[in-house]
């Protein structure tokens, strides 16, 4: 004869007898996440309330909220009973039937290690909840998987600054798996306190900060060191009010080993995706970022070793597309789309930005292989950078705020810093009238530049701005770019008064000086260095003279004025 519930049944005087006539022994049979329950009845307690105490092979409990009181209509508070429910499955099984399940927040359900939260069911903040504490609370080790939390923010009212979140983990907790669950509706965040080895994975996160103006509210959140986080095709969508983020690791130091795989992020107000203080080894690949709010798209911090590859970024406000530093070590942004909001904007905003107004160690970075478009400033902007390679990218049509200065509406601007190789790039305008000023702009003098084989075109007031004359003895050379440097002869600037030294060119160059009848030329200095015994005679032409770009060039003659011809190389 099959056991039936009695006296010592479970949560009374202890678990049941083990069963009978080959009864199974658990509800689960297929340890799916399904309960198998019309089968049997002999394990059927009470009058609504299934058997919670079925054991897995291994030993495990398999506990059903129902058993516990939960409500599964929406209408009751379940919070003791699944918190009991909880506490019994401690290492096992803690399964959800379909429903919603209302909490009421006054305390925060915890969750014991090694448990697993299974179902397809809601559990929702009940109104006027208003609590402070965190809703649930996960243990080292925990699986959730195929729940719906929800915050019922409209339902509530918190403090402007409360950043407490549907679901928190907590920086001494490890393990933790999180899969095909939606966080939604949340006043703060969705999930925060991140922990250690932390894997969310194929969940959405809606309506989330929309009631707080933190910076660090948002779907998921971190403030405290914390390392091997991995956040994999997730979908993040309207996040909140002003200030809240997609993805943001805030107030924590040192975290590192993150991996932002294949997500959707769409309509975040603050960042989509925001590292803040420092941290380092981040993986930032296949992403699509749709970005609507006047923050930037992606700030990667001064968090190093940054590897941001293969994403779309698109804004259609007026924040940055990707900004970092300073300062940042060791970056790759590499094969990413980065589309500006186009035509009209009254934004300040470039499509990537790398440093600031202190000096950028980007020691081993490199920027290549992207295409950036449509931004109100340039296509991208690196300031007080180091040790850079920006290489085979595409700029075009950026420029967009034609209220700007010319100077900033650039392809590319490189600002002081030392040691950037510009190499392979396309940067170019392709409208009828063209918006980007020039291709590339070098300004504020960076030191050893390389400009080299890139193609520039179509720009509005000229392929390539050096402001030649504070280069002198920086050690650059702009060689082999299309629409910049000549090849062979050009028309160059005239020649400056006796002793006045020229402004530069744009190319290495070849000079021939050539003094027609009574003019002499006694002395031909290339920057500061005179080149000894070189003069040119009355009626005669010199030999070739060599001068890098943006070098000056001096001539002390008499009798008149000489002529040159350049040959650009």
């Amino acid at each position: 004869m099959p056991w039936q519930p009695g006296a010592g049944s479970f949560g009374v005087l202890g678990p049941p007898p083990p069963p009978l006539h080959g009864d199974p022994p658990f509800i689960d049979t297929q340890q799916d996440g399904i309960q198998n329950i019309g089968n049997y009845t002999s394990l059927f307690w009470g009058p609504a309330q299934f058997m919670n105490a079925a054991i897995f092979a291994n030993g495990q409990p398999w506990v059903d909220v129902l058993a516990y009181g939960a409500d599964p209509t929406g209408v009751t508070d379940s919070t003791a009973a699944i918190q009991g429910a909880a506490s019994a499955a401690a290492g096992g099984v803690l399964y959800f039937p379909p429903g919603t399940y209302l909490v009421s927040g006054s305390s925060t359900i915890t969750v014991p290690s090694n448990t697993d939260l299974r179902g397809n069911a809601t559990v929702k903040l009940k109104n006027s909840s208003n609590t402070t504490n965190h809703f649930w609370f996960l243990g080292s080790g925990c699986t959730v998987s195929d729940l719906t939390f929800d915050g019922n923010y409209t339902n509530q009212t918190f403090s402007t600054s409360d950043t407490r979140g549907l679901v928190s983990i907590g920086p001494s907790v490890s393990g933790v798996s999180i899969y095909n669950c939606t966080f939604q509706n949340a006043w703060s965040n969705g999930i925060d306190n991140l922990g250690n080895n932390v894997l969310i994975q194929n969940c959405t996160f809606t309506n989330l900060g929309q009631g707080t103006t933190s910076i660090f509210a948002g779907a998921v959140n971190q403030y405290a060191a914390i390392s091997q986080v991995r956040f994999y095709h997730n979908y993040v969508s309207g996040v909140g009010l002003p200030g809240t983020n997609g993805v943001g690791i805030g107030g924590g130091t040192n975290c590192s080993h993150f991996e932002i795989v294949g997500n959707t992020f769409q309509n975040c107000s603050e960042f989509c995706i925001g590292l803040g203080t420092t941290g380092q080894y981040v993986l930032i690949d296949g992403n699509y970022i749709n970005h609507s709010g006047s923050s930037n798209a992606v700030d990667l911090g001064t968090w190093s070793d940054i590897t941001f590859s293969n994403n779309t970024v698109i804004s259609t406000n007026t924040g940055t597309g990707i900004a970092c530093g300073p300062p940042i070590y060791r970056f790759s942004m590499i094969g990413n789309r980065v589309i500006g909001p186009g035509a009209g904007t009254s934004s300040l905003s470039s499509g990537i930005s790398v440093g600031g107004t202190v000096a950028l160690p980007a020691v081993q970075s490199v920027i290549s292989n992207n295409i950036v478009y449509n931004w109100a400033l340039s296509g991208i902007s690196v300031s007080n950078a180091s040790n850079l390679v920006i290489s085979d990218n595409v700029t075009f049509n950026n420029g967009q705020n034609t209220g700007q200065a010319g100077g900033s509406r650039c392809g590319i601007v490189v600002s002081s810093g030392a040691n950037v190789s510009v190499t392979g790039n396309h940067s170019l305008d392709l409208q009828g009238t063209p918006t980007q000023q020039y291709g590339i702009n070098l300004t504020n003098s960076p030191t050893n530049v390389l400009v080299a084989n890139n193609s520039f075109s179509g720009n509005g007031t000229r392929n390539a701005n050096y402001t030649i004359g504070s280069f002198q003895g920086l050690g650059w050379a702009s060689r082999n770019n299309i629409g910049v440097n000549p090849i062979g002869s050009f028309t160059p600037q005239s020649v400056p008064a006796s002793g006045t030294a020229s402004s530069g060119e744009i190319c290495d160059s070849t000079i021939y000086i050539t003094c027609g009848a009574g003019v002499t030329v006694s002395a031909v200095k290339i920057g500061a260095t005179t080149i000894t015994g070189l003069t040119v005679a009355a009626s005669s032409t010199s030999g070739p003279v060599r001068i890098e770009a943006a070098q000056t060039i001096t001539l002390t003659y008499a009798g008149g004025t000489p002529t040159w011809q350049w040959f650009g190389d």
